[in-house]
């Protein structure tokens, strides 16, 4: 049996091993695919699969100095924060000579183990990403190559580098501005991640404080985005809040838009706090919890090509950044 150490990086020398096939017909075939026989294309494949190859163009690529790119997996694709944000980001890498390269998306048949991959094999020197529950071999991938990696906003491995923003912090600010106006009855909607259950965890903190316990059926988090609107109105229906926070940009829209449905004024028929300012909700004049974009983007660049350029071993960074509230006119006072 060819067993082989998961932290070290898998090598054409390795694939030799492994299949038998000299390195030099290996390494024509990964450059080539029809340079070689089917029969030893299939062999040479089904090794690169079981051993977690990665062709390391980025070690060759250093060479050229041409080992600029910074790869960044953004989830949620619909949210204009990360719009923003990447703008942000991509202006303070411009200042130090590199380059954003963006990977949008993650389905069932998508992860984030792909995206890594992809960028793994794309020349770059560094890669951030928001890990969530299906991550199994992110960092095993991450270990094989010489590629600096950053969690951002999640934290899931120790021994990386991470910076979050506060969620904690943020949704207990917002549920304690809502308790505190006198509405007891507050209806928490999100997703099924990490970042939401982080979130959720400061909604109750803040019930704690006020001597109070938050009811299981107002924490509504959602699976998928498959008939949001028809499961947010029948759940605003069912449990009748005076105030709503919603954790996810997505679903504050379709919130808003339920609302409107349902002929309830905000904030004279029910209150209402988003998580992630937008200029949406600038626009509609709705109170929201804020990152404060600039901060966030300069210290993520700062911190990505700090990493890339000093990997001498040392303690994994951990930076916090505290959310801010955003002051408008969708909270109404009921004490």
């Amino acid at each position: 049996m060819f067993l082989i150490d998961n932290n070290v990086m898998v090598t054409i020398k390795d694939l030799q091993n492994y299949t038998n096939i000299s390195m030099a017909t290996i390494s024509r075939a990964l450059r080539n695919p029809t340079s070689v026989s089917p029969e030893k294309l299939a062999i040479i494949n089904d090794a690169v699969d079981k051993l977690g190859y990665i062709p390391n163009y980025f070690a060759s690529n250093l060479k050229n100095s041409q080992g600029s790119n910074i790869g960044f997996i953004v989830n949620d694709v619909q949210n204009p924060f990360f719009n923003n944000l990447i703008e942000s980001i991509e202006t303070n890498l411009a200042n130090e000579k590199f380059k954003l390269l963006i990977a949008f998306g993650l389905s069932e048949n998508n992860s984030i183990d792909d995206k890594v991959k992809n960028f793994l094999s794309s020349s770059v020197a560094g890669i951030m990403f928001s890990p969530n529950k299906s991550d199994t071999n992110v960092e095993k991938l991450i270990h094989q190559q010489n590629v600096y990696p950053l969690q951002l906003f999640v934290k899931a491995y120790d021994n990386m580098d991470s910076i979050v923003v506060d969620d904690y912090y943020g949704t207990y600010l917002a549920t304690r501005r809502l308790l505190h106006s006198g509405h007891k009855n507050t209806l928490i909607i999100g997703f099924s991640n990490l970042i939401c259950t982080t979130r959720i965890d400061g909604y109750k903190k803040a019930y704690e404080e006020m001597g109070l316990s938050a009811k299981d059926e107002n924490i509504f988090l959602l699976d998928s985005t498959e008939f949001l609107a028809e499961k947010i109105g029948t759940r605003i229906i069912a449990e009748r809040p005076t105030a709503i926070i919603t954790i996810a940009d997505t679903i504050g829209i379709q919130t808003v838009k339920v609302l409107k449905k349902l002929s309830m004024s905000i904030p004279d028929d029910i209150s209402l706090i988003l998580y992630d300012d937008s200029p949406w909700a600038d626009l509609m004049d709705i109170t929201a919890i804020g990152h404060p974009i600039d901060v966030l983007g300069k210290t993520i660049a700062q911190t990505v090509v700090n990493g890339i350029r000093n990997k001498e071993h040392r303690e994994p960074l951990s930076i916090k950044i505290e959310p801010l509230i955003i002051e408008r006119n969708s909270v109404r006072n009921i004490n």
